[in-house]
């Protein structure tokens, strides 16, 4: 039977998120809309798109100068 979940789904068989639609087994399906997790989907209905977040391309400038550590530290001074 085919549904349409409400709350995010995951399990062994997978990981599904809310608003997809998916098959399960008759038992499940039924357990899932009584509890409220889910509904029936129409069968033959299109699965609605889900929108893709955008995807950010900022580039990051090269600093002019980089640090360097230069050999050795001072060697510290004797406690009194």
């Amino acid at each position: 039977m085919r549904v349409r979940l409400k709350t995010l789904l995951a399990g062994p068989g997978g990981c599904h998120q809310a608003g997809s639609e998916i098959d399960v087994d008759d038992k499940q399906a039924k357990e899932l809309i009584a509890g409220g997790y889910a509904t029936a989907a129409a069968p033959g209905a299109p699965q609605p798109q889900q929108k893709q977040a955008p995807i950010e391309t900022a580039a990051i400038a090269q600093p002019a100068s980089a640090i360097t550590r230069a050999g050795k530290p001072a060697p510290r001074a004797p406690k009194p």
